[in-house]
């Protein structure tokens, strides 16, 4: 998890600003009709914010773990670009994935029949090598 270069220890330098935030929070409590012990509340935001960061490093990790596990294999399906005029359609006309029927409007990633690869299910849309 990021962690700043710059470290704030407030809570020992401006006791009274942390005493501040405590009380805010409580009141913003009370605002909304809620009543609370200040101070299992406290506990409990803490308690929450180290579970916070907790869960974000462990799902970061886990990211981190199943990206470095992955293995690519090559496309098994083969598709061709097919396209369609619709001037109803934003660039005048829409390609389609013969594969997934996925389709993408003229202009879309730069002209989408450009691409080797379908974006959306990756069909391989080369030429089918002639044997």
């Amino acid at each position: 998890m990021y962690e700043s270069p710059i470290a704030l220890h407030y809570e020992s330098t401006f006791p009274e600003l942390v005493e501040k935030e405590e009380q805010a929070i409580v009141q913003a409590c009370i605002n909304v009709g809620v009543n609370v012990d200040k101070a299992e509340l406290i506990k409990a935001l803490r308690y929450d914010r180290g579970q916070y960061e907790k869960g974000y490093a462990d799902g970061h990790a886990e990211a981190i773990h199943n990206w470095l596990s992955l293995t690519v294999s090559p496309p098994q399906t083969r598709g061709k670009w097919l396209h369609v005029d619709d001037p109803d359609w934003a660039g005048g006309g829409k390609t389609y994935c013969s594969a997934c029927h996925h389709g993408y409007a003229d202009g879309a990633f730069h002209e989408v029949y450009e691409f080797n690869f379908c974006p959306n299910c990756g069909a391989d849309m080369r030429e089918a090598p002639h044997d």
